[in-house]
């Protein structure tokens, strides 16, 4: 997929194959997971082309599911800050905190 920065500074990424650092205006093709690309489209910094336009109502749209608490604890050290609270806050809503042991604290609580 090709991803634009489209902030005045730079912008970075943990694609599949590493960390990416994009430049302002610059044009990468990378792969993202699907829960690092739902971060970076959250953030607003970037374009993204070359994926399905999904409308609303599309049966063929991928199911976005959250991981079992359990799940998501086992993965913690592995993830990246923002795709590990990502993923939490799916399963913490509005109330996921701001720090990595605070969330998961809050999990473990929901084990």
């Amino acid at each position: 997929m090709k991803i634009t920065n489209t902030q005045k500074g730079p912008r970075g990424l943990n694609a599949v194959g590493g960390p990416v650092l994009i430049e302002p205006g610059q044009t990468v093709e990378v792969e993202l997971s699907t829960a690092e690309k739902k971060v970076a489209k959250e953030t607003g910094w970037f374009t993204f082309e070359g994926e399905p336009d999904y409308g609303p109502g599309d049966n063929n749209k991928p199911v976005d599911t959250a991981m079992s608490p359990a799940g998501l604890l086992a993965k913690a050290d592995e993830l990246h800050f923002q795709t590990f609270k990502a993923e939490a806050r799916k399963i913490l809503g509005d109330e996921t905190p701001d720090t990595k042991e605070a969330i998961v604290t809050a999990l473990q609580a929901k084990v």
